[in-house]
């Protein structure tokens, strides 16, 4: 299955379960040195510019914060875990729950794009083997209608 909207539904239909806390798996051993505000000790992983909480085209509703891209909805809810963050290129890497219903241990590679008046995001990667593997997906924001895996773009609302 491609990104995009069939990703999308998986991802809504893959949140069955309950809601509960997820630690992920992400150990953070380095000095931080980034200006944000967060309280790891990263310096591979910025703060995410687009932090937030969101509803998107579908009902769902996204928590994005410091350390990760949450996803609400009527089926449950799934954590993604940062890995790395690139705010100059708009697009992050993470690592999915461990108790996430779907692609759980797998990566996960978000892209968005703000058209000055409407967020957009793009789950380009959702069940990559690895960090690189996620990181070699794309998106094209240039194409909101079929540039996300040949699916739309979906936006995010405040």
């Amino acid at each position: 299955m491609r990104a995009g909207i069939p990703g999308l539904m998986a991802l809504v239909i893959a949140c069955g379960e309950a809601a509960e806390s997820d630690t992920g798996s992400v150990t953070d051993t380095d000095t931080d040195t980034d200006a944000d505000t967060d309280t790891d000790t990263d310096t591979d992983a910025d703060s995410i510019e687009i932090a937030g909480v969101y509803l998107d085209a579908y009902g769902a509703t996204h928590t994005i914060g410091d350390t990760s891209w949450e996803i609400a909805s009527a089926y449950g809810a799934s954590t993604y875990w940062f890995t790395a963050v690139d705010n100059e290129t708009d697009h992050a890497i993470a690592e999915n729950g461990a108790k996430n219903l779907y692609s759980a241990g797998l990566y996960s590679r978000f892209d968005w794009f703000d058209d000055g008046g409407e967020l957009y995001f793009c789950q380009s990667a959702y069940d990559a083997p690895d960090p690189a593997a996620a990181e070699a997906a794309s998106a094209d924001p240039g194409d909101l209608a079929t540039g996300c895996g040949a699916f739309p773009w979906s936006t995010l609302t405040p």
